[in-house]
């Protein structure tokens, strides 16, 4: 219960800082002269950002835990001129710490298994979207995108020896594995211009994924949801 509570009051000081934020900008952009638009509608921009991430599991249902980690993108998008659509594409970071049930069989030996297991979690992702930019051609842009995502997962298990392990032989663990991952994702915020060429991206994405069969967990996928929430830097092309 304190957990949550630490977690909750943390998050309501991030969407307070994010709102005044976002209500100083505005009140600057209001307060003086508007940028002139650099930043074309059809045009290449790219962005950088960075944030956090919470996660929620819904498979193995009962021991597999990830902690809140850290997120970080580099992206790129390419106007149609139509409507405001761009097609966009991505790659992202995702690391985080939780804890496991270990559960993995070597060829021709006994299964070794550990109980609360500590892991580090890497994620590499490619995304591939569609994104619709509400007033376009303003220095104030909200907008909506969705799309598709392929990653590569990694875990890599910390503790594991002859102390922790209550079957089998510490010896015998594999003590990192990867494979691939897919999924989809919506994501909608806010860009601000800052300066002619250059602009701010506050953003929300959800990530609903599915990892591949890890031996490590007895042959189970994962399966999660990803909530993250980042601040980006545009640069108009």
């Amino acid at each position: 219960m304190i957990q949550f509570s630490k977690k909750l009051n943390w998050g309501l000081l991030m969407i307070k800082n994010i709102a005044l934020f976002l209500i100083l900008t505005i009140g600057v952009g209001f307060h003086g002269k508007a940028w002139a638009q650099g930043i074309k509608p059809a045009g290449l921009n790219a962005y950088a950002g960075a944030g956090y991430v919470e996660y929620s599991i819904s498979a193995p249902a009962t021991n597999f835990k990830m902690d809140r980690g850290v997120f970080a993108s580099i992206a790129g998008e390419k106007g149609f001129g139509l409507l405001g659509s761009y097609l966009t594409f991505s790659t992202s970071y995702l690391r985080s710490e939780g804890s496991t049930n270990y559960d993995y069989t070597p060829l021709g030996k006994t299964t070794v298994t550990a109980n609360g297991i500590s892991f580090n979690s890497d994620l590499f992702q490619f995304g591939l979207g569609f994104k619709i930019k509400l007033f376009e051609s303003s220095w104030f842009r909200p907008y909506a995108e969705v799309g598709v995502l392929g990653g590569y997962y990694q875990l890599t298990y910390k503790g594991i020896n002859s102390s922790t392990v209550s079957s089998g032989t510490a010896s015998d663990a594999k003590t990192k594995e990867s494979l691939f991952d897919n999924g989809q994702y919506g994501e909608a915020g806010l860009e601000l211009d800052f300066a002619k060429e250059f602009a701010l991206k506050v953003s929300g994405r959800i990530l609903e994924m599915k990892t591949g069969i890890l031996d490590t967990l007895g042959s189970n996928r994962v399966l999660y949801k990803a909530t993250t929430v980042f601040l980006s830097v545009l640069k108009a092309f």
